[in-house]
């Protein structure tokens, strides 16, 4: 599902799809997605730091 609304951003906003700078992110498309829950703990434990 991820997947899917990924590419539907991608296609109807290519601006705003390669705006993003977030390393985390660009990882976790580039692994199609494999690395979603690694991604999302190495996120999650950013945000408590804070």
């Amino acid at each position: 599902m991820m997947k899917a609304l990924d590419e539907k951003i991608r296609e109807e906003y290519p601006d705003v799809y390669k705006k993003v700078e977030n390393k985390v992110v660009w990882t976790i498309r580039r692994s199609g997605y494999l690395l979603y829950y690694l991604g999302h703990f190495c996120m999650s434990l950013k945000e408590k730091k804070v």
